[in-house]
């Protein structure tokens, strides 16, 4: 097999040089699938460093921070919604920096310049709100509602995305794409008119220490409109929403299912004492709905009840 010259004419009939042609551009997809992973192995170990290793500093930024009407349900999706916040400009207390500047310390050498040039981006953006107008499983087309810009991102799964929904994130560059950090978040009930009066009321794109109320207002206009009986039905209900959270299920399945026990209840007034065995229910129940493929063993491990209280139970709810 005979190899292109450098300075060879290219081979595609172009008239020019092959390093300037097809050479170029077989360098450049090159530079690009190793500068992607860099990217990729760092983002990948911030989120590590982030939900593991500084997990108590964690917790205790979202202290800080988080409103009190927050319910537990609510708290993990405020929680997820404010990592990078956390990750990019929370100072942590014994470091007197942000996480993402230790970790670069640690890090970065081990990267190729360009890596090292798209993560000093990285520290610069803040999150922002887009309308889902399109998914298709080739493309995803975002509107982004404060400068009302239309962006295309690719290379993401299509069922991550439910369009005429709105998404708090931070879409960030790579090598030739464009993709979310840390984590995603979906309003249903949030319309852009709101979201454009939080961005006013909360400005912090000019100032991060705003977005943790600006997310908590736009998180409190998407609790359920829900009220319960007593303190341990909304235990049930919060043990379930924080399973299938843990599982990736969409918020209208998880409404869903919140919604069927919340009237289950009015209309049964149970008395119960094994909360777990009742959410583990909601959640078979709804899966079998939904064809998953799924065992009552399974689910009672995971909820930690006797397989046989939960078949009762299961019944019960049927």
């Amino acid at each position: 097999m005979q190899t292109q010259k450098q300075n060879a004419l290219c081979a595609c009939g172009s008239a020019k040089k092959y390093k300037h042609c097809c050479g170029h551009k077989s360098l450049t997809n090159k530079d690009n699938e190793q500068t992607n992973t860099h990217l990729s192995e760092f983002h990948h170990q911030l989120v590590k460093v982030s939900t593991d290793d500084f997990k108590s500093e964690l917790d205790q930024a979202i202290e800080e921070v988080a409103p009190d009407w927050l319910s537990s349900s609510s708290y993990s999706i405020y929680q997820t919604g404010l990592l990078f916040w956390f990750a990019m400009y929370y100072v942590l207390p014994h470091h007197n920096l942000p996480l993402v500047d230790l970790l670069m310390r640690f890090q970065s050498k081990d990267y190729s310049f360009e890596a090292v040039r798209y993560l000093t981006q990285w520290k610069r953006l803040v999150p922002s709100v887009y309308h889902v107008s399109k998914v298709t499983e080739e493309a995803i087309t975002l509107k982004e509602v404060p400068s009302g810009v239309d962006v295309t991102i690719d290379r993401l799964p299509a069922s991550d995305f439910e369009e005429d929904t709105m998404i708090v994130g931070v879409l960030a560059p790579y090598a030739d794409t464009r993709q979310f950090l840390m984590a995603m978040v979906t309003l249903h009930q949030t319309d852009e008119q709101m979201v454009k009066e939080a961005f006013v009321n909360y400005p912090y794109q000019t100032n991060m220490s705003h977005f943790p109320a600006f997310f908590a207002h736009l998180l409190e206009n998407e609790k359920l409109d829900i009220e319960w009986a007593n303190e341990q039905e909304e235990q049930v209900a919060d043990l379930f929403i924080e399973q299938m959270m843990d599982q990736d299920f969409s918020d209208d399945v998880i409404s869903e299912g919140v919604t069927y026990w919340n009237t289950y209840c009015k209309e049964n007034k149970p008395q119960f004492k094994n909360g777990a065995a009742y959410a583990a229910a909601i959640e078979y129940n709804l899966r079998q709905k939904l064809d998953a493929l799924v065992t009552q063993a399974e689910i009672a491990d995971r909820y930690r009840v006797n397989p046989s209280t939960l078949s009762q139970i299961i019944k019960r709810l049927t």
